[in-house]
This record gives C-alpha cells, sequence and structure tokens, in this order.
C-alpha cells in the first residue's frame, strides 16, 4: 500500500488525528502499576531518584545502577525518569503522562518531517 502525501486534507487534521490515535492508545495505562523493568531502574535505581538538580547530579543519572563506574545505554529515558522523579518521586501517572507527551512529540516530529 502507498502512502500519498500530497492529498487534499489539511495538515491539522493529520496532527489531530495522530494526537487522537496515541492517546486513545495510551489512555489506559495512567492507572496501571509499575512492571517490567519499572523497579531496577525507577524504583531501585538511586542515581535517577534526585532531590535537587546539580552537576553531579545529572553526571550520575547517566550512570549504570548495576555497574557504578559504566555509562547506561539509555541516557534519554534515564533523565526523564530524574526529572519524573524530582517532580512527583514514584507518582506512576506522571511517568506514563511524560510516555504520551513523548511519543506524541515524537509522532508529530516524524510527520513534519517527511518528504512530500
Amino acid at each position: 500500500m502507498e502512502i500519498n502525501h500530497n492529498d487534499s486534507s489539511p495538515a491539522y487534521l493529520h496532527v489531530i488525528l495522530i494526537v487522537l490515535v496515541i492517546f486513545i492508545s495510551y489512555s489506559n495505562t495512567f492507572q496501571c502499576d509499575w512492571h517490567l523493568d519499572d523497579l531496577p531502574h525507577i524504583l531501585q535505581n538511586p542515581n535517577i531518584q534526585i532531590e535537587s538538580i546539580t552537576l553531579e547530579k545529572i553526571q550520575n543519572i547517566f550512570l549504570s545502577p548495576f555497574q557504578p563506574d559504566s555509562y547506561t545505554n539509555r541516557p534519554i529515558p534515564y533523565l526523564t525518569f530524574a526529572m519524573n522523579w524530582y517532580i512527583g518521586k514514584d507518582n506512576r501517572t506522571g511517568y506514563h503522562l511524560v510516555n504520551l507527551i513523548l511519543h506524541i512529540f515524537s509522532a508529530l516530529t516524524l510527520y513534519f518531517l517527511r518528504e512530500d
């Protein structure tokens, strides 16, 4: 199936559809409990459980919780986890809301970077 980007639909309708589909897809996650790798990467990871934002704390965010002298291969998620922890501690809803926003932002970025 070929996608035709030259259709006559206004871009704002595409944006609304993208946001709506993503929101519906993730709407059932807001009340979900911690699962899979959330325990070791968030709840048991002292490197992302920051109480203040300092250069040392930000450097520690990028360190692996399991091997203190090695760097994690998930620096951006760990940074978002740390900012979530700083704002709302272990409030799951905030993590899911940030996840939703990141998915919407990523999808819209891809939409606007497409070739016509």
